[in-house]
């Protein structure tokens, strides 16, 4: 129940970042209005909102889901909601997510379970936060006329990748 400040806590999201401290939670379908259990600072009047900390231990950025004050989750019934972060630009392995709940009613982290399954051609891509070696940059030249020569010009192509995740090249 929010009324007596219960927490769900999902901490090492690392290689996560958000643009803000203030999440917004985002309905999906069949979640039960689970994006509009949570409150910033349990206060209703921001309804929809989690908490994204990165003051947290190295390597245990967390996201807080304060239960609304005037909420109470019911027992049996599945909720669900998205949040969106932009994933690190670099490779790395799926972290061990765990999950807690804190407050009157409480029980240890647990480690989130992971489908090990692949992704749009990357090995482990279903697991949260899994990035696969980016590709890497090529550049291909060759003479403009056919002949190699001293003073001859040549034409290159580039092809850079942007790693997943980068803000901005």
């Amino acid at each position: 129940s929010g009324a007596d400040g219960s927490e769900i806590v999902l901490r090492r999201l690392q290689g996560a970042t958000l643009a803000s401290s203030d999440v917004a939670l985002e309905s999906v379908s069949g979640g039960n209005g689970g994006d509009q259990l949570f409150c910033k600072d349990g206060d209703p009047a921001h309804r929809g909102v989690a908490l994204w900390d990165t003051t947290a231990l190295l390597c245990n950025e967390a996201l807080t889901l304060r239960v609304c004050q005037d909420t109470t989750m019911e027992a049996g019934v599945d909720y669900a909601f998205t949040w969106s972060f932009t994933n690190s630009p670099y490779q790395g392995t799926s972290p061990d997510i765990t999950v807690e709940l804190a407050g009157p009613v409480s029980f240890a982290a647990e480690s989130v379970v992971k489908p090990h399954m692949d992704l749009s051609g990357v090995a482990m891509g279903m697991n949260p936060l899994e990035l696969g070696s980016p590709p890497i940059p090529k550049i291909v030249c060759e003479p403009a006329d056919n002949k190699a020569h001293y003073g001859s010009r040549a034409k290159c192509s580039v092809s850079i990748p942007i790693p997943a995740g980068a803000r901005g090249v």
